[in-house]
């Protein structure tokens, strides 16, 4: 799972890419450590006392407390890019960085849960932006490019889009910048207005809107994700689990979602 490197110092490198929103996810990745630190407020979660302390309690305590925090989660609204039925029985909410190479793992093993899945209308795949800009200081542009893609075409057009980035992206470094038209031209959209929409960064609000939520619902680093049934139960997963763990999972929430129907 990528994570926010704490030893890299906060104030931006001079000869670091240049970064859509440096200052905005500095704040709210600064916000998702210090908030680790704090006992949720309203919830059941305590900090348990020193002599209660063992694994299996951390453990156990661990997950109360990402499932709390799950339940901060923005609802899944007609702004989202869902891939698949939008009135699926379980839908698998992805908060990634596309410069992620723990992420470009985990796309793999949603293509496959989709196509197992998705075909029969039973599981969407919802995307959601959380670029870590300490590790991958490009990761913002290219959520950007996304979003620019999303708005002069359409939700397919996204998808695809996506998927490209994450073939081409290397592990774990940035991926050419110069790719980023390139490949929007490749799928029909106009040169000249995807480089407008660059420019203008009016999709920023959006990333950052992600990052805060995100940061809010328990995301720590990438991949996070959070797979919920329509009928509202959620179930965290932190990092790019194997494929036969997350198909485990979709079962759990299928059968239960699935059952409560009959």
């Amino acid at each position: 799972m990528d994570q926010p490197n704490e030893n890299t110092p906060g104030v931006e490198q001079k000869n670091a890419p240049h970064s859509l929103f440096s200052v905005p996810a500095a704040i709210v990745l600064a916000g998702v450590i210090i908030g680790l630190a704090i006992v949720i407020e309203g919830g059941a979660a305590k900090t348990p006392d020193a002599d209660e302390v063992n694994l299996n309690h951390l453990v156990d305590y661990q997950l109360q407390v990402r499932a709390e925090l799950a339940e901060n989660m923005d609802a899944i609204s007609e702004n989202d890019h869902i891939r698949g039925n939008p009135d699926a029985a379980v839908y698998f909410i992805e908060y990634s960085d596309i410069e992620c190479p723990f992420c470009k793992s985990l796309h793999d093993t949603l293509l496959r849960l989709m196509d197992e899945y998705g075909k029969e209308g039973n599981l969407a795949w919802v995307y959601r932006h959380f670029p870590i800009e300490r590790n991958h200081p490009t990761a913002a542009t290219v959520s950007h490019a996304t979003e620019c893609v999303a708005e002069l075409s359409d939700n397919e057009t996204f998808w695809k889009y996506l998927d490209q980035l994450f073939v081409e992206t290397p592990q774990n470094t940035n991926l050419d910048l110069d790719r980023l038209p390139e490949i929007a031209v490749e799928h029909g959209i106009d040169l000249a207005m995807f480089e407008e929409c660059m420019e203008s960064e009016r999709h920023v609000p959006v990333i950052a809107r992600h990052l805060e939520n995100g940061a809010n619902s328990g995301v720590q680093g990438t991949p996070y994700n959070i797979i919920m049934t329509r009928s509202g139960k959620k179930y965290p997963v932190n990092g790019a689990q194997p494929y036969e763990i997350m198909r485990s999972i979709v079962e759990l929430a299928l059968s239960e979602e699935l059952g409560a129907r009959e």
